[in-house]
């Protein structure tokens, strides 16, 4: 009865639209209501598996902690140790963008077909198209411009999406040099004054005036299109890595870092109302400083500082999030940990295997029962007694 109750209570207020409140107070109260008859309601722990990293001649592994199976995170992908093709166009027609960049981008020939290598895929051998096909307009009036450009794709502010599917393009301009040309991109213009796109993009070859935003239909005389070096849950050439390694180096060359084993735990529990959130994760943070492991907000560091903090600490803990991405910029083998609720793993472990990580990963995170046929999983209730036992089981506690 109390569990129909609790359960009623909570479709109620999910019908009033107080269901973010709610769970931000849920977030920061002591009470353990929310997590009564959890387990009914959740994945059943499954097995552990350790799998090495394929074509790879060192000890690195993978190991998942709780999973009924793996074969849907590791099977398919694409590690490649080659470097990306790239295409030569003339007269492709470039829209700006309109809405969503990963979405509105591509370019387009001369005839108002898209041009594939333009687009934006994700999936197992590029099975999803995100990028929206125009419908072909010859009335359109195009500016008609002479001089030689890189297509770099959409550019976001999202910082997981930036590192994972907005620098793929970039490899061509460490590899070629082409600083004379001009890097295109599909965005708002406000997106490059951002400072760790800023910061990023400061280690291409080309001068700042030259990376651009166009807000107007032109036609391009040519336009060098690098295939991308990471496609999300599906592909990723080791090249990836290469414009992250010169940002570190930018970024800690003058300074003095220190190295420790400490463990440093990624936490989500400040970050703005809307964001995915674990219920009972300030728990979890009073457990693990208890093992003397450091608690970080990601969120409250400049990116800079991120870039320092996956230097001087070797072990790395956390939900999945993107805030793990900044390992890209890590010059030194890490112990990624992350706690996990699904499916999305598949970009973490592409990650891992050209950051030169070994990874753990453990099945620890669930939907509450109120939100359990939500397809947006807004909010997590963590196993803390299992995640406490698998870090321990994994040496770092």
């Amino acid at each position: 009865m109390r569990r129909y109750l609790y359960r009623l209570y909570f479709r109620i207020l999910k019908t009033l639209n107080i269901h973010l409140y709610l769970r931000a107070l849920l977030s920061v109260l002591p009470f353990r209501f929310y997590e009564i008859t959890f387990w009914k309601y959740a994945q059943e722990k499954g097995k552990s598996y350790t799998i090495p990293f394929p074509d790879t001649n060192d000890d690195r592994y993978v190991k998942f902690y709780g999973f009924k199976s793996i074969d849907e995170y590791c099977t398919n992908l694409e590690m490649r140790n080659t470097t990306p093709q790239y295409v030569i166009y003339k007269n492709a027609t470039y829209h700006p963008c309109n809405g969503n960049p990963l979405v509105n981008s591509g370019l387009y020939s001369d005839n108002g077909d898209i041009i594939k290598e333009s687009c934006l895929f994700r999936g197992t051998h590029k099975s999803e198209m995100i990028t929206a096909i125009k419908p072909y307009d010859p009335s359109l009036k195009k500016i008609y411009l002479n001089d030689s450009y890189i297509y770099g794709g959409p550019i976001v502010a999202h910082y997981g999406h930036f590192l994972t599917e907005c620098v793929g393009r970039l490899w061509y301009l460490l590899e070629e040099h082409k600083i004379d040309s001009f890097l295109l991109f599909h965005g708002n213009k406000s997106t490059l004054k951002i400072d760790f796109i800023k910061k990023i993009l400061k280690n291409l070859p080309i001068q700042e005036d030259r990376i651009i935003i166009l807000d107007h239909v032109a036609q391009l005389a040519e336009v060098i299109i690098p295939l991308p070096s990471m496609t999300n849950r599906g592909e990723i050439f080791t090249i990836h890595r290469k414009l992250p390694i010169k940002v570190a180096e930018s970024i800690l060359n003058p300074r003095e870092i220190k190295h420790t084993n400490q463990p440093v735990y990624l936490s989500r529990r400040k970050l703005p109302l809307g964001y995915r959130v674990i219920l009972n994760e300030r728990k979890l943070e009073n457990r693990l400083k208890k093992y003397k492991v450091k608690i970080i907000y990601p969120e409250e560091l400049e990116f800079a500082e991120q870039v320092v903090l996956f230097n001087s600490h070797s072990v790395i803990i956390g939900p999945l999030g993107s805030a793990h991405h900044a390992n890209m910029f890590s010059l030194n083998k890490l112990t990624q940990i992350y706690l996990c609720h699904s499916s999305t793993i598949k970009n973490y472990y592409l990650l891992d295997y050209t950051n030169n990580n070994s990874s753990h990963y453990i099945m620890c995170c669930h939907r509450p029962f109120w939100d359990s046929n939500r397809p947006d999983v807004r909010s997590l209730v963590i196993d803390i007694d299992y995640a406490i036992s698998s870090l321990k089981r994994v040496g770092v506690i």
